[in-house]
């Protein structure tokens, strides 16, 4: 009875044989090298971790626990990811910098239809005036 049962297997043990420091350093210079591009798109795009893993094909930036095993990408990516708010008010800094070139006057009701952002959260323009990238301060309300 014993000659019909398969043989036993042993077990294989796997080693961890991946050197984190070399894929930490070919994360962050891949990160590095696509941002400005995608800084300088022609229409907008949040900055996020999810972004740059699916234009390098690197699907475990979003996982935490692969992160920290990864410093200097980890803290490159804390650096130059946005927040909704960050990215709104850098959409808000390009078109307001391109209404500028044209007219030279900005007017409040042009920019929230533009935007499609809620009144409330338009009206804190405080955040705005703050960005570097605004080349003028001329805007009107209606």
């Amino acid at each position: 009875m014993d000659a019909n049962l398969p043989q036993t297997r042993q077990a294989i043990t796997i080693t961890n044989a991946t050197d984190w420091n070399k894929r930490d350093q070919e994360y962050y210079q891949k990160i590095k090298e696509i941002y400005p591009e995608l800084i300088t798109l022609e229409r907008p795009v949040r900055i996020t971790g999810k972004l740059f893993s699916k234009r390098l094909n690197i699907f475990n930036l979003s996982i935490k626990s692969y992160l920290e095993k990864l410093p200097l990408t980890n803290e490159l990516l804390n650096e130059i990811t946005e927040t909704v708010q960050e990215f709104q008010i850098r959409r808000c800094c390009i078109v307001i910098d391109q209404i500028l070139d044209e007219d030279n006057c900005v007017r409040f009701e042009k920019l929230r239809e533009t935007f499609a952002i809620e009144i409330k959260n338009f009206l804190k323009k405080n955040h705005i005036w703050k960005s570097t990238s605004v080349k003028s301060r001329k805007v009107y309300k209606k």
